[in-house]
């Protein structure tokens, strides 16, 4: 299932909207590392959210979880502090993140990573 609750349109007025920051906005584990700073998405935090969901599906979990405990288990809260360390882990390279995960994904996170904000995806190549 997915739920588009929180879509928004990339475009306006025929060009890319500009990157703005805002609070942050979606399911933690599933969020950009630029949605946990606050930022705007665009395409290429669809595409980062989406390595997280395959992720979650394949290992049944996140290699940080437990590095994350304190803010979950201890703390039970989401706040500034929260998601600036859930940014930090994500930024790593993919070769950590990923490890676990089938050499394709940490090729695919490396060009999403590299992504602009304004950046078309390669799809293709992805």
């Amino acid at each position: 299932m997915i739920d588009f609750g929180l879509a928004d349109r990339f475009t306006e007025g025929g060009g890319h909207k500009a990157e703005t920051f805002n609070n942050q906005a979606g399911t933690t584990p599933f969020m950009s590392a630029n949605a946990h700073l606050g930022s705007c998405q665009s395409r290429r935090d669809d595409l980062e959210s989406l390595a997280y969901v395959a992720m979650r599906l394949r290992l049944g979990g996140y290699p940080w979880e437990e590095e994350l405990r304190y803010y979950f288990k201890e703390r039970n809260k989401a706040d500034k502090e929260t998601h600036a360390k859930f940014a930090e882990i994500k930024k790593r390279p993919p070769e950590k993140n990923f490890k676990d995960m089938p050499p394709p994904f940490v090729k695919y996170m490396r060009k999403v990573q590299a992504m602009e904000f304004k950046e078309e995806p390669d799809y293709e190549g992805l």
